[in-house]
């Protein structure tokens, strides 16, 4: 998006090349998606979304302290599973909440916040 020109100027790369970032974080989305739900179903969920947020968030405040392409790229991998792994996470959380009434109306609230 638009910090694809800073991160590009402070890794000292071209915007194309950092336009390649954007790739890497939807893969990783769709394997935290992927992968996301059968790991809530089996484990805590409300832990694994804790950490998942936690993982996230640390990964977002690091990359402006990064300066190498290559590390942009390892944060946004991590962040765009942890993305992937929330977004699982909190549908199969608004099913296991609703399961007893009709929950499409809370899933698709929760794309409006």
């Amino acid at each position: 998006g638009p910090t694809l020109i800073e991160i590009s100027r402070r890794c000292g790369v071209t915007v194309s090349e950092a336009g390649l970032l954007i790739t890497v974080r939807g893969a990783s989305y769709a394997i935290g998606s992927a992968v996301g739900g059968p790991l809530f179903d089996k484990y805590d969920s409300n832990r694994m979304l804790a950490i998942a947020l936690t993982v996230s968030a640390l990964g977002t405040f690091a990359i402006t302290f990064v300066y190498n392409i290559w590390a942009v790229g390892a944060l946004l991998f991590t962040q765009g599973i942890t993305m992937g792994f929330l977004d699982s996470g909190g549908n199969v959380s608004i099913l296991r909440v609703y399961s007893k009434q009709n929950a499409e109306p809370y899933l698709q609230s929760i794309h409006f916040l």
